[in-house]
């Protein structure tokens, strides 16, 4: 038996074989994560853009009404914080459907203040 013949023949391209699917699947793992990654990014991004409409159209229906005009309602304030949120958005590059301004505004609404 060829030992060099062997090693040639079949155990080489066997290792390489098994590197190439161990490298295959390492490398959909690293797309996997990545993915979620900028997801989260994304999230947090989109979060801090409502939470800050959010404050911004509050802050501006209180100095409105202490300047004398009449209150806001809630639903005026939260046309402005999606039209906000909408339009810092789109100058950012973020693609989200007026649903998941939406709902992140509700969110952003339903949380606690410290």
């Amino acid at each position: 038996m060829d030992w060099n013949n062997l090693l040639n023949q079949v155990i080489y391209p066997a290792a390489i074989g098994l590197i190439l699917v161990i490298a295959g699947a390492g490398l959909k793992i690293l797309a996997s994560w990545l993915k979620i990654k900028a997801e989260e990014s994304k999230n947090t991004l989109f979060k801090s853009l409502a939470t800050s409409a959010v404050g911004a159209i509050e802050q501006a229906a209180t100095v409105a009404e202490k300047a004398g005009e009449t209150k806001w309602s809630g639903e005026k304030k939260k046309t402005d914080a999606i039209a906000d949120v909408k339009a810092t958005a789109t100058a950012k590059g973020l693609v989200v459907t007026d649903a998941e301004i939406n709902k992140m505004i509700e969110s952003v609404l339903g949380e606690k203040k410290l």
